[in-house]
């Protein structure tokens, strides 16, 4: 026999997701004041980082990548290529046949 009357609890994920919404709504520019007020923090941090990490990184980028247009090019080229004339005009052509 089941009570369909009692309501269901909130989880855990829930309660910490109302939690950060409620603060959210409190504090609408503290992180882009705390980003202007420690930049260079972040930028030693991240610096710090990336020597730390180099190696790892840079075998990421160099992994190959191959766009739907059907070039193929290395990881971190891929952004400048989704903004290059002949990935458009393979977009546009691509729409225009659908």
């Amino acid at each position: 026999m089941t009570n369909t009357s009692i309501a269901a609890k909130a989880t855990p994920d829930q309660k910490m997701q109302g939690y950060h919404q409620k603060w959210k709504a409190n504090h609408p520019n503290y992180m882009s004041e705390w980003r202007s007020a420690n930049e260079e923090r972040m930028r030693e941090t991240n610096a710090a980082y990336y020597q730390k990490h180099k190696a790892r990184i840079l075998v990421e980028y160099a992994k190959p990548v191959t766009c739907e247009c059907g070039k193929t090019m290395r990881r971190n080229n891929y952004p400048r290529h989704l903004r290059s004339s002949k990935h458009k005009a393979f977009i546009e052509n691509k729409q225009g046949k659908e």
